[in-house]
């Protein structure tokens, strides 16, 4: 299996960006941060869903969804 069947392409536009938003002296740690958060919820995420799926259905799973979503949400804003 290759890397490009695992990633999505975007993700290399995700990793550019999180790098430009770092800078040039800090896109080392940047992305150093971003692969083990991507690592981390590549493993729990399906160790997550069954226990979501038994006590709130799909609903509950999409809400969850939604949450990490609107927690990382401001993560990615641009300082003004």
């Amino acid at each position: 299996m290759s890397p490009a069947s695992v990633f999505p392409h975007g993700m290399g536009v995700a990793y550019t960006e999180i790098a430009a938003l770092a800078g040039a002296s800090h896109a080392g740690t940047a992305l150093g941060l971003a692969n083990s958060f991507v690592f981390v919820a590549f493993f729990l995420v399906p160790i997550a869903i069954p226990g979501l799926l038994v006590v709130l259905s799909w609903t509950g799973v999409w809400l969850a969804a939604a949450v990490c979503a609107l927690i990382a949400w401001p993560v990615f804003l641009r300082p003004s």
